[in-house]
């Protein structure tokens, strides 16, 4: 991850998809940014004070892109050896948007009853 941003104006693109919102200057940087929550299938809702755009650096490509969040709650350093690949789901269910998961004791709190 790159920065954490407020909501900010975004350009459009003419002929981009539906969820790819369009574009913002950053420190003189064109970046595109996708609606999370669009991109996901959930619909266009609303922005509020919390929304954001989380910018990250896409290494293949050595770009910028921003994706639009309902909010951030914490950010965290895991290294390498926390992260374990996603449950297979009987091949049913493919597993797209997630390339792993994070196994930290803080994950954990707040979550027990």
């Amino acid at each position: 991850m790159v920065q954490i941003v407020g909501m900010q104006d975004i350009t459009p693109v003419p002929n981009y998809p539906e969820y790819a919102r369009g574009v913002i200057n950053m420190r003189g940087k064109v970046i595109p940014v996708i609606d999370f929550r669009m991109r996901l299938g959930s619909g266009l809702q609303s922005y509020n004070d919390r929304t954001c755009i989380i910018v990250v650096n896409m290494p293949r490509e050595s770009e910028y892109l921003g994706y639009i969040v309902d909010g951030v709650e914490e950010v965290a350093e895991i290294s390498e050896e926390h992260i374990v690949k996603p449950p297979h789901l009987d091949g049913k269910l493919k597993s797209t948007y997630v390339a792993g998961i994070a196994r930290q004791e803080w994950g954990m709190q707040g979550r027990r009853e």
